[in-house]
């Protein structure tokens, strides 16, 4: 059976909706990945108001976190508490919306599976399954410290 242009470019655009989810998860692991590295610059670029800003790198409790993707800085106060900074939501917010796309291009995918053809199908697969390992991967890299 020959397919219609119009069912393989149904095909090539849930190819596309599959394509765009995967690229915003990976851009949650980059921001994830890029604001650990500030760790070692001693979380000195998101001071809040009313933190002690030392040069000693022992003065500042950091993490890398999951949800949201980045680091939490931990920083002592003048009047001897504490106050914490979070990065990451903005890409965070980015991924959940990238696996809501990668969900409804499967979902289209298997319901309108006569639309798109074979390897259309086996690319949108292989484009879920990296978005699904970006998500493994953030959660890695945030367990390892």
């Amino acid at each position: 059976m020959v397919q219609s242009s119009s069912s393989r470019a149904t095909g090539w655009g849930i190819l596309a909706l599959s394509v765009i989810g995967m690229v915003l998860v990976w851009i949650a692991f980059a921001g994830q990945y890029v604001d650990s590295r500030e760790i070692e610059s001693q979380c000195s670029t998101d001071v809040p108001g009313g933190a002690i800003v030392t040069e000693d790198a022992t003065a500042y409790a950091s993490q890398r976190t999951f949800i949201p993707a980045g680091r939490l800085c931990t920083y002592p106060t003048e009047d001897g508490g504490t106050v914490s900074v979070q990065t990451g939501w903005p890409s965070t917010i980015g991924a959940f919306i990238g696996s809501a796309l990668g969900a409804v291009a499967l979902a289209l995918s298997w319901g309108l599976w006569r639309r798109t053809t074979a390897m259309q199908q086996v690319l949108i697969h292989a484009v879920v399954l990296a978005l699904g390992l970006g998500w493994v991967s953030m959660a890695n890299f945030a367990a390892l410290g």
